[in-house]
């Protein structure tokens, strides 16, 4: 899928560049040039994950939350938390995961924003105003939310049944979660996305996304239905 909503990013005092290393591929804004350095920590996380993923077969292909070798890493650790808050397998959380521990390798800079697979994590002394992509519908075009500098750090990630190539089992155009615990917010995305097949399910999908601690707003849409609860600011 072409990343066709990195064209509408923006923020003028920072400096925008690519991370790609293998099947990674981060859009990356700091108030200097970090480039080499994200790179080198993508390198060395990927490979770490991807060594215990050569040992832990079922770590990789769970739908649901699993139990983890002794020996696992952060990263895998982290992403099975957030994976059993969820109540979905652990690779749900995977963009999350590297996006969060980039930034707290990187130091958890004052200015930080993560683009990755439509997914943000945001680290930010200002203001700053984000869009959401929810497919071909009425809300095309229209979904910006207002963020307050005393808000972040954030993470703002989507899951849709009907864009991108992630496994979905549900009917909806886009569901966003907004947590300050990437792992978290892109675990939830996944398993909220899943549990809309009609309009009717989006209360009782919120329900469980409100009910999960962490969880600070989310937003759902299925054809010309939304419904969104907490750190919502529509502008």
């Amino acid at each position: 899928m072409q990343r066709f909503y990195r064209d509408n990013m923006s923020a003028d005092e920072l400096i925008y560049y690519r991370v790609v290393y293998k099947e990674t591929d981060l859009y990356v804004a700091t108030a200097d040039d970090r480039r080499d350095e994200c790179m080198d920590i993508i390198t060395s996380l990927r490979t770490e994950l991807e060594e215990y993923i050569s040992r832990h077969k079922g770590f990789q292909s769970a739908l649901a939350p699993i139990s983890l070798y002794k020996d696992a890493p952060v990263i895998a650790v982290k992403m099975a938390e957030a994976a059993r808050a969820a109540k979905v397998g652990p690779m749900a959380a995977v963009a999350g995961a590297f996006s969060q521990s980039l930034s707290e390798k990187l130091g958890n800079p004052d200015e930080l924003i993560i683009e990755n697979g439509g997914d943000l994590y945001i680290r930010s002394k200002h203001d700053r105003t984000i869009s959401i992509y929810p497919g071909e519908n009425r809300f095309k075009g229209k979904l910006r939310f207002h963020f307050d500098a005393d808000s972040f750090p954030l993470s703002v990630c989507t899951s849709s049944a009907k864009l991108g190539h992630s496994l979905s089992f549900g009917k909806a155009d886009s569901v966003t979660i907004i947590s300050h615990d990437a792992y978290l917010a892109d675990a939830m995305a996944t398993s909220v996305c899943n549990m809309i097949r009609t309009p009717e399910d989006i209360p009782k999908a919120l329900e469980f996304a409100q009910s999960v601690d962490g969880v600070l707003g989310a937003v759902a849409i299925i054809d010309d239905k939304l419904g969104a609860f907490g750190l919502v600011k529509f502008v």
